[in-house]
């Protein structure tokens, strides 16, 4: 179908209609790549082959531009000569590829052989040929034969060509004789009308009008391509956004392809750089100067394969690109980075390349490599920065090079999965020993080698860091000491001395005042000191207010939230906690973001929100694997079985119980709190002796750690409360009585969980008076989980002495708190009958035990839902019955049933 070409159509057959007087004509039709001339020739030779004509044709082409008489082997082919003609054409071809002296004559009598063949006839010949721009030189000097015979003779010559920057054939061109024997008519994209046309001939007009605007923009009006967006568009829903698909890149790579050679390149070039209108750069990756590059643009724009210099639709670059072969594609992405580099581009922009390339241009762009690894980690990028870094690396070619790459990769690893980091730990070490990584680099390292529990290799390093020739700056100096204080506590024989060594300076006290590391862990240490702690609670939202949070800022923040969570401030650690989860800097920290996720669950399950302190503990275990944590395994775990226990639900602790620890993971700091949450377990499963050995061992550590702290580790109390229930009270008291002794005036929950343990060691008006002070004291504090056990258990002391409407009083705000924070039954059904203070004198376990014998289920069934054993359960059992004065199950109470039910 012919669009906006009929006026063409219509000056080629008028002048067909000239050479039926005997008069020879010439035409030269030119236009854009794919803008229809071939269909204009071949229409137009269609209509008078009808009428008679003879038609000869031939089509150059690029792979043939160099065989000679290539185009005027195709017209004799077409010509369907005599034999007699053929064999003369046959000698005439030979004897000029045997290249004698006499070559011109020989393409004279070629040409002249032609014209004999199509002479005399009854109607005008035609001789098309094709893309003659792609002509071989020696059949184009024939033609030049042909035309200068041609205004007497009645045939008619037409030639198609592309737009080229520059002139095309000029010695041909320049024998074409002046008009009206020879003519040029040039072919222009289609109008947005034209466009239009195309399009309703697939679709109606009135969709072709909604249509079209976009098949012009996206085409500039080339036919060739709108032809090809109404292939990928047809038997679709007609969109105002066409759908760009094969058809269209195929046929804008077509295009291109029978371009002239710099066209090609200059877009490749720009598919490569994918810039701006700037045609400099595309124009050095090219190999062009400024004069034809400006030529072949301007040529691809008039085409409608770019506008204003840039590619019209993302999928023509891509199609640019997935043409070229692997090697090609590489090489231009290679030169690409040295063109940008030279050119003082950005570091991010060479990276790019050189990330496409997979390759490095010399040592030269390993700098850049970094410089742009570090941009997009400030960008948020962490898939670029990984990239970045892995290439750097991998072309690494020096020891020290290889060495800072791989220290840059590890850490930025670690942000991701410490596990991963993991696999350059023993290349770095072997770095650190020769001297090849920086004191910053060096202490990195060490912090990573202590996340795995290799507390023997991180001493060794803190040690190298101490005697290297180059001095730490400042903030790095201030950083050593804090590990070297933390590893001199932590691990006493093994870090002895490494203190000590540390280099200390004046410049390094002030700094390390002035640093968010250093304030956030002189915070920490003021929290741990009752006299100071008010101190450090100022000094800690001092520290969070005045430092923006970035990747270096991550690691002082959790230290200074940790630090108001250590100081019961738990509404404050809660809200910054939140606020630096939302931060660009933990989005693309899955590390981070499970550190501080883990503490947020710590936060909530301190404010006795069970619900919110399971989600934020399993999300913690979702986001880095067990193996991930290392040592630290034992912070999130820890407090997914405390806050599992809370609720009640031993079996679904115990999985988690029985999850395999690092073997170091008891043997550091976060171990505590493990212990702690595992002794706690065992309580509430009966296994007193063995949740008895875990809160000593947990005490033992943390004394000889000196970190034997109440607001970290209350372990004493846990202990005593074990103690009480194996017989040992002498013990439970002189442990909650040494507990006190070591408290603060701010240490309100672990003062009242005390006095509520050494309560249940009492009977009478002394245990209600102990539970009333503890009431008392956590009513005022943020520990409302404590507050709801201690409620249960006063009511249950007010029931026993008679003082029925004040226990029921006590069981409604105990109630209130058990729904508001999911805590399981505290206490029985509100309306228990007057034996219900009976139910008083049963334990935790023997509670959970009755109220489901009560509810039907067998021994068997209790052991598993309770994780205990069948003995245990026969054992409880048997004091319940006589506790309550019962001979069976069938005997318990009927206010049991109901008892886990209301709490619900």
């Amino acid at each position: 179908m012919l669009v906006e070409r009929e006026n063409h159509l219509a000056a080629l057959r008028g002048m067909f209609a000239e050479c039926r007087g005997g008069a020879g004509r010439i035409v030269v039709v030119t236009g854009p790549v794919g803008g229809g001339k071939t269909e204009l020739a071949h229409t137009f030779t269609a209509r008078c082959a009808s009428s008679g004509a003879k038609i000869l044709g031939a089509v150059g082409s690029r792979g043939e531009r160099n065989v000679g008489l290539g185009v005027m082997c195709q017209l004799f082919c077409s010509a369907k000569l005599a034999p007699e003609q053929s064999e003369r054409a046959r000698e005439l071809v030979d004897a000029f590829h045997a290249r004698d002296e006499h070559t011109d004559r020989v393409l004279h009598q070629l040409a002249l052989t032609l014209l004999h063949t199509l002479l005399p006839a009854e109607a005008p010949a035609v001789i098309v040929v094709d893309d003659a721009h792609f002509a071989d030189e020696p059949s184009l000097r024939c033609l030049t034969s042909i035309v200068r015979r041609l205004r007497s003779v009645p045939v008619m010559l037409v030639l198609t060509q592309a737009e080229r920057p520059w002139p095309t054939n000029p010695a041909f061109h320049a024998e074409l004789p002046p008009e009206p024997v020879s003519r040029r008519m040039r072919l222009t994209p289609l109008s947005p009308r034209g466009v239009r046309a195309l399009v309703a001939h697939e679709w109606n007009l009135p969709m072709a009008r909604r249509l079209a605007p976009a098949h012009h923009t996206l085409t500039g009006g080339n036919p060739l391509l709108v032809r090809g967006l109404i292939e990928d568009n047809r038997g679709l829903p007609a969109d105002d956004e066409p759908v760009v698909g094969g058809a269209y890149t195929q046929a804008f790579v077509n295009a291109l392809y029978r371009c002239e050679s710099s066209m090609l390149s200059l877009a490749r070039a720009a598919a490569v750089l994918d810039m701006s209108t700037d045609l400099h750069l595309p124009a050095r990756l090219a190999g062009l100067d400024d004069e034809a590059a400006l030529r072949a643009a301007a040529t691809l724009n008039r085409s409608g394969l770019l506008h204003a210099g840039r590619f019209r639709h993302r999928q023509a670059r891509a199609a640019v690109l997935d043409d070229l072969g692997d090697d090609e594609r590489r090489g231009l992405h290679l030169r690409a980075a040295r063109v940008l580099r030279q050119e003082g581009a950005t570091a991010t922009a060479v990276a790019a390349h050189l990330l496409a390339a997979q390759a490095t241009d010399g040592a030269h762009d390993i700098p850049m490599l970094l410089e742009a690894a570090e941009q997009a980690l400030a960008d948020g990028d962490t898939d670029t920065q990984l990239r970045c870094l892995r290439l750097a690396q991998s072309t690494a070619d020096s020891a020290r090079q290889r060495a800072r790459t791989t220290a840059a990769l590890a850490a930025a690893e670690w942000r991701v999965d410490p596990a991963i980091a993991s696999r350059h730990t023993a290349e770095l070490l072997g770095h650190a020993r020769l001297g090849h990584l920086t004191p910053a680099e060096a202490l990195a390292l060490a912090d990573r080698l202590l996340w795995f529990g290799h507390e023997a290799e991180a001493v060794e390093t803190l040690r190298l860091i101490c005697r290297s020739s180059t001095p730490p700056d400042p903030r790095t100096a201030a950083k050593l000491r804090a590990m070297a204080a933390f590893l001199r506590n932590g691990f006493p024989d093994s870090a002895s001395g490494v203190h000590a060594a540390v280099p200390r300076t004046p410049e390094t006290n002030v700094r390390q005042l002035a640093d968010p590391y250093g304030r956030a862990t002189g915070a920490l240490a003021d929290v741990l000191t009752h006299a100071t702690r008010a101190n450090g609670v100022a000094a800690a939202e001092q520290m969070l207010k005045g430092t923006r949070l970035e990747e270096a800022t991550l690691a002082p923040v959790c230290v200074a939230i940790l630090a108001l969570h250590l100081a019961d401030q738990q509404c404050a650690a809660r809200s910054w906690c939140h606020l630096t989860l939302d931060s660009d800097a933990v989005a693309n920290a899955p590390t981070w973001n499970a550190i501080l996720t883990c503490l947020r669950a710590r936060i909530a399950l301190r404010q006795g929100d069970l619900p919110a302190a399971e989600e934020f503990a399993r999300a913690a275990l979702s986001i880095l694997p067990v193996r991930s944590w290392g040592v630290s395994a034992g912070f999130p775990l820890g407090v997914l079985i405390d806050t599992l226990v809370g609720l009640g639900r031993l079996h679904d602790a115990a999985e988690h119980v029985n999850t395999p620890l690092p073997s170091a993971a008891l043997e550091a700091t976060p171990g505590l709190g493990y212990l702690h949450a595992r002794s706690r377990f065992h309580h509430a499963g009966g296994h007193f002796e063995a949740a008895l050995a875990d809160a000593q061992t947990a005490g033992e550590l943390a004394a000889r750690w000196h970190m034997d702290h109440p607001a970290l580790l209350d372990w004493r109390t846990e202990a005593a409360r074990t103690a009480a229930r194996l017989g040992l009270t002498g013990q439970a008291r002189e442990l909650a009585h040494d507990q006190l002794a070591l408290l603060g005036p701010s240490d309100v929950r672990v003062r009242a969980r005390t006095r509520h343990v050494l309560a249940l060691m009492e009977e009478g008006q002394a245990r209600t008076d102990l539970l009333h002070q503890a009431v008392q004291e956590l009513h005022d504090s943020p520990a409302r989980l404590e507050l709801a056990h201690a409620l249960a258990d006063l009511g249950r002391a007010q029931q026993a002495q008679g003082l029925l409407e004040t226990a029921r009083r006590t069981f409604t705000e105990a109630r209130r708190l058990s729904r508001q924070f999911g805590i399981p039954a505290l206490i029985a059904a509100p309306d228990a009958p007057a034996e219900a203070p009976a139910a008083i004198l049963l334990s935790d376990a023997e509670l959970r035990v009755a109220v489901l014998a009560a509810q039907g289920h067998s021994n068997r069934q209790i052991a598993a839902e309770l994780f205990v054993t069948v003995s245990t359960v026969e054992q409880h059992l048997t004091r319940v019955y006589r506790k309550l004065r019962v001979h069976s199950r069938s005997d318990l109470p009927l206010y049991l049933q109901t008892a886990l039910a209301d709490s619900a």
